[in-house]
């Protein structure tokens, strides 16, 4: 044990003596330091971040928390219309349903989310309900494209900020036709939504734009005979595809999708399957000929500010990278599919009001396209990335416009590069 002892000391005052004699570090000038060895903070102007303005196709909807329903005239974007499809299931399986005699009335029980309307003042709104002819699954996805089908009851008059319930008033032949049919289709839910494959909450006007919650309570109820009632539910199992359709006409938005010029001062973006903004990198060239090697790269996006009109922030982008194809390039694991860090809070694609910006690090996908530089040199200037605000984040109609690198006042689209040069 002494002997052990005696070595542990003689180890330590061994150690000791090399940590007094080291000399203690010295931190790098970046003019002085040689190729190989430096840190460089890359001249913010020296790689340029090119913007443009493009229709974004399509995105899952099944599982959007909320449901819009109406439509708005956006003074930049032009007209929404924003409808929904979805099933409607047994309260209960199976459902016993009475022997028909007469129906008293049908009714469709919408439930509000929140008690304010997007875009303006609550104004006079026409919604189309339909029966639906095409079947629904949870591989559908939303786009400009409106589901077939007949024309069941409507709403017209003005929403309401404080109700729980929009109430609409459907045609009581719809619920006969239900209640005439055999008593198997009520059997399950397979059986019933063969039946009735869904129904349709069309908008028909650019009013208003309001929020719903359909698995929230929302529900069909016929009354039939003396006292009978089938009521048939949207459910957090049912499948909903959310349809926008966009009506640019004349709008400011218009014009940018008209060319692919790259030159004006901001760009726009829009969720609800809106607008996208593709994003390339200019002169990345020269550091994939420096052999470097890319210790930190920040993306910082101005929004025009102040907004022309004061519409509120996005609370978030998401970035991409962009395929060959337009669209977004997957990948094998959710981590190379954010293209995103997340050491650093600030750089988590959020809406800065200190900035005035929304930031990223991207960091790996810099790095991976000095990567592919060397290798397909037309591919960076090619893809870029795809910027798009999250389409339930929250699912709002809300739109960013951002500043270019033509933007004649205030800040300018920055990527920010902080390197070092490998020894070849």
């Amino acid at each position: 044990m002494k002997r052990n002892n005696a070595f542990l000391l003689v180890l330590f005052f061994a150690f000791a003596g090399v940590f007094i004699s080291c000399d203690k570090a010295k931190d790098i000038s970046v003019k002085s330091a040689t190729p190989d060895q430096s840190v460089v903070p890359l001249d913010d102007t020296s790689v340029i971040v090119e913007m443009q303005t493009v229709l974004w196709n399509s995105v899952l909807t099944n599982n959007l928390s909320k449901d819009m329903i109406g439509g708005f005239d956006d003074p930049v974007m032009g007209y929404t219309m924003a409808s929904v499809y979805g099933q409607l299931r047994l309260a209960a399986s199976p459902t016993k349903v009475d022997s028909f005699k007469k129906i008293k009335d049908v009714k469709l029980y919408l439930r509000y989310s929140g008690t304010r309307a997007y875009f303006g003042s609550l104004n006079y709104q026409v919604i189309d309900i339909e029966q639906i002819y095409n079947q629904l699954d949870n591989t559908n996805f939303y786009s400009n494209k409106l589901m077939s089908g007949s024309r069941i009851g409507a709403f017209a008059g003005l929403l309401s900020g404080t109700d729980s319930f929009l109430v609409v008033n459907l045609d009581t032949s719809f619920g006969g036709r239900l209640l005439r049919t055999d008593k198997k289709n009520y059997a399950d839910n397979n059986s019933f939504t063969t039946l009735l494959k869904g129904i349709g909450i069309k908008a028909n006007s650019p009013n208003t734009l309001m929020p719903f919650v359909l698995t929230d309570s929302s529900r069909l109820e016929i009354n039939y005979n003396d006292s009978s009632k089938l009521i048939l539910k949207f459910t957090k199992e049912s499948n909903r595809v959310a349809t926008y359709r966009h009506i640019f006409a004349t709008s400011k938005a218009s014009i940018q999708l008209k060319t692919s010029s790259t030159t004006y001062p901001e760009v726009y973006l829009q969720p609800l399957s809106g607008l996208k903004v593709n994003i390339k990198f200019k002169n990345l060239e020269k550091l994939a000929q420096k052999n470097a090697a890319v210790l930190q790269a920040a993306l910082e996006l101005p929004k025009v500010y102040p907004s022309p009109d004061n519409y509120p922030e996005s609370p978030q982008l998401l970035i991409f990278p962009r395929g060959s194809n337009g669209d977004n390039e997957t990948k094998n694991t959710a981590f190379d599919q954010t293209y995103t860090d997340d050491l650093f809070k600030e750089f988590d694609g959020k809406w800065n009001a200190q900035k005035q910006s929304y930031n990223f690090i991207i960091t790996h996908h810099i790095q991976n396209l000095l990567e592919r530089y060397k290798k397909q040199p037309g591919y960076v200037d090619a893809n870029g990335m795809n910027l798009f605000i999250p389409a339930d984040n929250p699912l709002t109609a809300k739109r960013v416009i951002l500043a270019t690198r033509y933007a004649t006042t205030g800040k300018k689209p920055k990527l920010k590069l902080i390197y070092t040069n490998l020894r070849k």
